[in-house]
Formats: C-alpha cells, structure tokens, sequence
C-alpha cells in the first residue's frame, strides 16, 4: 500500500525499565517504559487494539507497560523508542516481510519499528475465513492486533537482550497469517524460559543502571 506524503506522527508515549514492587500475585512487579510514535493515518480502531494487545501480553508475564507522554523528561539510553508507521520494511527470509525491527545505535539508544503495510499484508493473506467481507471496523481491529503482537515481540527482543527465537509462545521467529490474526490464539504468550530470563535481567539491569540489549533483530 502505498504512502502520497510524509508519515506524520499522532501518538507518542515511550520504554525504558524499572522495579516497582510487588505485583498482586507475589512476584516482582516489573515495568518497562515506552516512547511510541504511530502514523497518524492508522485508524483509533487499529491504535487501541495495538496498544491493548501489547499490554495484555506482557501483563501476563508479569511486566507492565507504562506508556509515557512525550513532553516527559526521560532521556535514558535504556529508553526503547517505538515507530509504528508506512515505511517501507526490509524482507525477510524467504521472500517474507519483516514486520517488526529492532536496532540499536552507537549512542546506546533503542528503536523498535513496526511496519504497517507489512501487518495489513499479514491481515489480508489471513482472509476471513467465510464466504463474506469483513466489516472495516473488523479488519482494523485485526490490524491493531497484529502490530500489537508484533512490537510485543520486539519488546521481547529488547528485554532478552538477544535476537534469538524461542521454539514456541510470543518470541517463535514465525507465524502463519491466520495465527497472527486469530483473536482467540494463546499462542503469543511469553514462554517460561523467557519470562525467567526477562525478569532477571530487568532486576540486575535494574541495579546496575545499564542498557538491555546489543545487536540487531527481527520478526
């Protein structure tokens, strides 16, 4: 799909670490920052499923995502910042398209990107299923759904400090279309050896002060 002028942004909040107690089940409550800028051009049907997704997932692996306003004031390397628009994405292997990105600079900062042609590819090729056309507010809800599960990926790289894939849940190197667009699926969970991982390393990341990740990865 193509884009006529330059991206605009309408949304920023933002994703750096913190411990902030303890969370109602017993365990460390963990919280993890996020600057986002989406285009502007991406439907509030699309907008509140992505940031509901990425937020349900997460919550369910014990980590929150607090979502930061750009007039604050946190500059932290260890910020991640996130960039939800039309740009066009790289491939990826086997003629897919790369989704998500994430990369890290010189300067110890972070950047997420997310690609929104790519998602609509994904919501398109997963069809509907029956006989019929979805209604836009569906199809948008799809949308918003998959560009959340693919930044709580990258998410997911940034808090492993790795571009390595698990074997299964939320951090597998692939999905089939309809499984990205499934509202029902439980197979973007965080997986136990993941969580392990992240919360240690944002407990001694926490203490020492220091940035997450080195390297390159995507989805």
């Amino acid at each position: 799909m193509g884009q006529s002028g330059p991206t605009r942004v309408l949304l920023v909040m933002a994703v750096a670490i913190a411990t902030t107690g303890v969370g109602a089940r017993g365990a460390d409550y963990l919280s993890v920052r996020v600057l986002m800028a989406v285009s502007a051009d991406l439907p509030a049907a699309a907008r509140h499923p992505l940031v509901q997704e990425a937020e349900s997932i997460w919550r369910d692996a014990g980590v929150h995502i607090e979502w930061v306003d750009e007039r604050g004031s946190d500059t932290s390397p260890r910020t991640l910042r996130v960039v939800v628009d039309r740009r066009p994405g790289r491939p990826g292997h086997g003629g897919n398209w790369v989704v998500g990105e994430l990369l890290r600079f010189d300067d110890g900062a972070t950047l997420a990107t997310v690609s929104i042609p790519h998602a609509e590819a994904i919501v398109k090729a997963a069809g509907t299923g029956a006989a019929h056309v979805s209604p836009d507010s569906v199809v948008q809800h799809r949308l918003g759904v998959v560009l959340g599960r693919a930044l709580a990926h990258e998410i997911g790289h940034y808090l492993r400090a790795s571009g390595a894939h698990a074997s299964q849940g939320l951090m597998r190197a692939s999905f089939q279309p309809r499984e990205f667009t499934d509202l029902r699926s439980g197979t973007f969970e965080v997986d136990d050896a993941s969580r392990r991982l992240i919360h240690q390393r944002l407990r001694l990341a926490d203490r020492a002060d220091a940035p997450l990740l080195l390297g390159r990865s995507s989805f």
